[in-house]
């Protein structure tokens, strides 16, 4: 609203604005024709004040007479738009501009809205993702107490490829560091875990799992809270003012730095 009020002080048309807002590779035309409109205003607004400067304004005394006088200048110039166009917005008793107006904000706040709308959807899939990750090694691993029947290679692929399809740090709707823990934390342990010619010791493979199961049952909590917010909610936590999207940001970045760490001795025990 300050923008387009300002741009409107200056006589840019809403038309204009409309314009330059959705088509902006027409503004250099636009401010062009703008420069030349404002020009040749000038030029008719200072051949009328120098003709107003020639004439005592008490020596006026009726309309036809100030017509009449300024006739000569204004001979040239055209009618107003709004004089010599159909206005039926005029009906709704709204003007031109007016109705212009109304249909900018409508669509800036369809566009907010739409853009709400995918920011939530986008956050609700990433953790998704990890919710259902989460959930088969809770069913078919933790819980299966390490004997997961099926395709033991199948299953260290779709945990690999689940961490690593994860946006990048901060890139994902919450801006949050989780790849950090899924690619460097979780699906490192997960396919020691599951390899075969593992050199790690029986008791390493204990603490494997556990810290797997830490991990784990962290990434269930958390995804859960995120997939059950309400669109509106989950969509202003992926905003980066937002106080609530930091308060779970830095939760969750705690929660990937103290993974990470007891991840790194962890391995480090071990070998």
């Amino acid at each position: 609203m300050n923008l387009v009020a300002g741009l409107r002080k200056l006589d840019f048309s809403i038309s204009d604005i409309v314009t330059m807002r959705d088509e902006p590779g027409r503004i250099p035309e636009i401010l062009e024709n703008y420069r030349e409109k404002t020009a040749t205003d000038l030029e008719f607004r200072t051949g009328v004040l120098e003709r107003l400067k020639q004439v005592d304004p008490n020596s006026i005394s009726s309309i036809r007479e100030l017509g009449e006088y300024l006739k000569g200048i204004a001979e040239k110039r055209p009618l107003p738009a709004s004089d010599v166009e159909l206005q039926f917005y005029r009906i709704d008793g709204l003007t031109r501009e007016e109705m212009i107006l109304i249909f900018i904000l409508e669509g800036s706040h369809k566009s907010l809205e739409r853009a709400r709308t995918e920011a939530a959807a986008a956050a609700r899939q990433e953790w998704y993702e990890i919710y259902r990750m989460a959930d088969w090694v809770q069913t078919y691993y933790l819980d299966a107490d390490g004997n997961e029947t099926g395709d033991n290679v199948g299953s260290t692929f779709y945990v690999n490829q689940t961490c690593y399809n994860f946006p990048y740090n901060n890139a994902d709707r919450l801006h949050t560091r989780m790849y950090d823990l899924l690619t460097g934390g979780y699906d490192l342990v997960f396919r020691e875990l599951r390899n075969d010619a593992s050199m790690a010791p029986p008791e390493g493979m204990e603490e494997l799992k556990k810290i797997l199961a830490e991990i784990n049952r962290e990434f269930l909590q958390i995804s859960k809270e995120i997939l059950e917010k309400p669109d509106q909610e989950l969509a202003e936590l992926t905003r980066h003012d937002s106080q609530a999207g930091a308060m779970l940001r830095d939760r969750i970045n705690a929660f990937v730095d103290k993974y990470l760490e007891e991840t790194e001795r962890l391995f480090k025990s071990i070998y």
